[in-house]
């Protein structure tokens, strides 16, 4: 992977979706939800509202230090999300990798490297805070691929692994449970992969927070970031 490429790959992470902070309302914790506090708990772990906020300042940094930075900047409600999803998916990798003894440091290192490359001239602290947003993903299915592919051999294909490794995923998560708060996405765990869905108390109020959730151009989405308040946005370096 380029440099370049790593770059449009992780911007795109964070300018799909448009999610200012107070597009939704309705999002009190119930008896069944993360205490308050708590952004995600992950089987035995838990996800700090605190460390999702410093993570998603340094994410803010690190795009904002990037000379190809969208002049609009980026919905902090989105990198907030993004950060929140990236480091509860890590816990998860964390976990399973211990619990079925795997070891993808390697293959992890070598996943990372193309984002510190593309954002060699920003804090190295605050790009290795920020990691989990652009890896969390791809860290989780490190992991269950490889667990998939020891327990199927060597003749399996791909397809079968990767089969294999979202049942597993699904199968963990049911077990164990991965919750988030209702101020983020729930992450749930399918035989197809990972779907990420608001809960149903946490509903659009505007035609404006209808248009946030589904833009129908990227140029709209880069208006609706336009819109923002400037303390919902992670503004670019000038």
């Amino acid at each position: 992977m380029t440099q370049r490429r790593a770059r449009r790959t992780s911007l795109a992470l964070v300018a799909v979706a448009v999610l200012g902070a107070g597009a939704f309302s309705g999002c009190g914790l119930t008896d069944s939800d993360p205490a308050p506090g708590a952004a995600a708990v992950v089987g035995d772990e838990t996800v700090g509202v605190e460390q999702v906020d410093s993570a998603t300042r340094s994410l803010c940094t690190v795009l904002a230090a990037d000379p190809d930075a969208q002049s609009e900047g980026y919905p902090m409600g989105v990198l907030r999300s993004a950060m929140q999803r990236g480091l509860a998916l890590e816990s998860m990798a964390e976990q399973v990798a211990a619990e079925y003894g795997v070891d993808v440091a390697a293959q992890l290192e070598q996943g990372t490297a193309p984002v510190r490359q593309a954002y060699a001239g920003a804090d190295p602290d605050d790009v290795e805070q920020a990691l989990p947003a652009f890896i969390g993903d791809g860290y989780l299915g490190l992991v269950l691929q490889t667990v998939a592919a020891e327990e199927l051999g060597d003749d399996a294909d791909q397809e079968a692994v990767l089969a294999r490794a979202n049942e597993i995923g699904a199968q963990w998560a049911d077990e164990h449970g991965v919750r988030s708060s209702p101020a983020f996405e729930e992450l749930v765990f399918t035989a197809d992969g990972i779907d990420a869905q608001r809960a149903e108390l946490s509903v659009p109020v505007s035609e404006w927070a209808r248009r946030a959730v589904a833009p129908a151009s990227a140029e709209d989405a880069a208006a609706l970031v336009g819109d923002l308040p400037a303390s919902q946005r992670c503004l670019p370096e000038s």
